[in-house]
C-alpha cells in the first residue's frame, strides 16, 4: 500500500511533466516521479473497492464487515436493494455483472 502523506504531498508540491525538478516533491529522486505519483495514486483508488462477503442476505462489507441482512419491502423484487455504496466505510461495492 502506498504511504499517504507521501502521495498527499506529491500532489500538492508535483507540477511539472517536463523532468524537471519540483520543490519539496517526496517523488523527485525517482527518474520518472510522475509516472511513480501516478502508480500510487492508482493503487490507492483500487484500494477503496470492496466485495460482499455473501455471508448476508443482502451485503456485508469484506473491509469493515458492515452488513445488512434485511430489507422489507412490500414488492422488494421491483427495486433495487443491494447497495452501490457501503453504507459504513463508503468504498464502492463490486457485484458481479
Amino acid at each position: 500500500m502506498p504511504d499517504r502523506e507521501k502521495v498527499i504531498k506529491g500532489l500538492e508540491y508535483c507540477t511539472h511533466t517536463d523532468g524537471t525538478e519540483c520543490p519539496n516533491c517526496p517523488y523527485w529522486p525517482d527518474n520518472d516521479c510522475v509516472e511513480a505519483l501516478n502508480a500510487d495514486v492508482l493503487a490507492m483508488l483500487k484500494e477503496q473497492k470492496t466485495t460482499s462477503t455473501g455471508k448476508t442476505r443482502i451485503f456485508e462489507c469484506e473491509k469493515c464487515g458492515y452488513g445488512i441482512d434485511d430489507i422489507y419491502l412490500s414488492n422488494e423484487h421491483d427495486f433495487d436493494v443491494y447497495p452501490h455504496y457501503c453504507p459504513n466505510c463508503g468504498r464502492k461495492v463490486l457485484w458481479d455483472a
